[in-house]
């Protein structure tokens, strides 16, 4: 498994991952819950990367 937008773009370096990969999805979801979403991922690589250190 593995995430990201550029998977689907059609340049030829995104082209050959996507070839490696059995399905490609886009989750199309509201722009709050997006936001949200990222800003509690990034929250969390954030205590990870404190806690680490």
């Amino acid at each position: 498994m593995t995430e990201g937008n550029d998977l689907l773009n059609d340049s030829p370096p995104c082209q050959r991952v996507r070839s490696h990969l059995d399905e490609v999805w886009y989750v199309d979801a509201e722009q709050e819950l997006r936001m949200a979403r990222l800003i509690a991922a990034g929250r969390d690589r954030a205590d990870r990367t404190i806690a680490w250190s």
